[in-house]
């Protein structure tokens, strides 16, 4: 009987991919992904039996199926785990169940979170790698490069002639019957990649300038998540690294930001739409003087956009109404991510918001979080209710001084 995962793709003599798409997640970590993604794993078919990576549980059946095609699951005579997060390693248990003569290959930190997820693993066989010794399974070599913090500390990625097993790094958040990128999706996994890069390796910039070198010349790089890249491709995506790197650097001067284009990031929440008017109002104005805007609403606005948008931003203005003597719930987790990731860096910001009683403890609560991060809040405006001409001439005076020196 035919077996329904009958998708295997043999993408270079004798390598295969048994990885999974994953069409229903919405979500990874605390940013949507509204293109759902994929968990990637690989079977190489020598005289060692390799596998690269597992999948998340729950695709435990698929994932075995796919494998059970090509070679009893008992055959497989390495595992290498570039990873420890759940997402790559979650089947793995089970899976040295079904092979126990398998050798588990991977870094000493990750053995050592590996024993920590998964206790049963103890008297499972390890071999920690070296980045200078290959593994020689038979007519094919492979190789390892410590990756650490790209992007947990036990992180590694795996050379095999001219193609590298890349882990998370250029992978794109995309679930897909294609498995490689083509003219027809380029543009889509190029901003998904460019995505998974703000969110995930924006506090790592020096590690993927060095990564970047080492991968140059190969033909195939083959992620976690998403699409293959091969070819011309490879080249593109190492241009968006690349070039991302750059921006990042360059964030961290405020004079090579003031040389950009301007570019105001309006971020806000709003409970009886007086917040939401002046952010319209920030929004006009700006415009008026020929200064790029994004208004980003975070009741309808996802983590990973706002990232992505911010990565360009010469300044930001957040506004919120106060609720419960504090801002509101979806700015306050904005301006958190922003500084984690520290997109807010070095760019002046104003604060802006409405209230009902008390003293504007909204605004005033962003621009405190703001300034105890080192960011130069350049201007607070608060109403009472609603906001009238005059209100709007303060705003104009701050938006001027703060935003165009005027």
């Amino acid at each position: 009987m035919a077996s329904f995962f009958n998708d295997k793709l043999e993408f270079q003599p004798g390598m295969f991919y048994v990885g999974v798409q994953s069409w229903e997640t919405k979500q990874y970590h605390v940013y949507s992904t509204p293109n759902g993604t994929s968990h990637n794993a690989f079977l190489i078919m020598d005289k060692q039996v390799t596998l690269i990576d597992t999948v998340p549980l729950q695709y435990q059946f698929e994932f075995f199926e796919k494998i059970k095609q090509l070679t009893p699951l008992e055959s497989i005579v390495n595992i290498i785990i570039q990873h420890a997060e759940q997402e790559v390693t979650e089947c793995l248990p089970v899976l040295v169940q079904a092979c126990p003569n398998a050798c588990v290959i991977c870094t000493r930190k990750c053995y050592e979170h590996l024993i920590i997820l998964y206790p049963q693993l103890s008297s499972t066989r390890f071999e920690i790698v070296q980045s200078k010794k290959p593994l020689i399974i038979g007519t094919k070599q492979l190789s390892f490069i410590q990756v650490p913090l790209v992007h947990w500390p036990e992180s590694m990625i795996t050379v095999c002639g001219d193609i590298v097993f890349t882990s998370d790094l250029f992978s794109q958040h995309i679930a897909s019957f294609k498995r490689f990128i083509d003219p027809e999706c380029q543009a889509l996994i190029e901003e998904k990649a460019e995505e998974f890069l703000a969110n995930e390796f924006s506090r790592v910039v020096p590690q993927l300038i060095e990564i970047i070198g080492q991968v140059k010349g190969f033909k195939m790089l083959l992620p976690t998540h998403g699409m293959i890249i091969k070819d011309h491709y490879v080249e593109r995506v190492l241009n968006l690294y690349t070039n991302f790197t750059q921006l990042i650097l360059a964030n961290a001067d405020p004079s090579l930001i003031a040389q950009r284009p301007k570019k105001i990031i309006i971020v806000f929440e709003t409970l009886w739409t007086a917040t939401a008017r002046m952010a319209d109002f920030i929004a006009y104005h700006l415009k008026n003087n020929n200064i790029n805007i994004c208004l980003l609403n975070m009741k309808l606005t996802s983590l990973e956009k706002l990232a992505h948008e911010s990565l360009t931003a010469t300044g930001f203005a957040f506004g919120s109404p106060t609720l419960n003597n504090g801002a509101m719930p979806g700015i306050v987790q904005a301006v958190n991510y922003l500084r984690g990731l520290k997109m807010v860096d070095n760019k002046p910001a104003i604060v802006f918001g409405s209230y009902g009683w008390g003293d504007g403890e909204g605004s005033k609560y962003l621009a405190d979080q703001l300034e105890r991060s080192g960011i130069r809040v350049g201007g607070r405006v608060i109403w009472k209710y609603n906001f009238d001409d005059s209100v709007e001439a303060r705003m104009a005076q701050v938006l001027n001084q703060v935003f165009m020196n005027k």
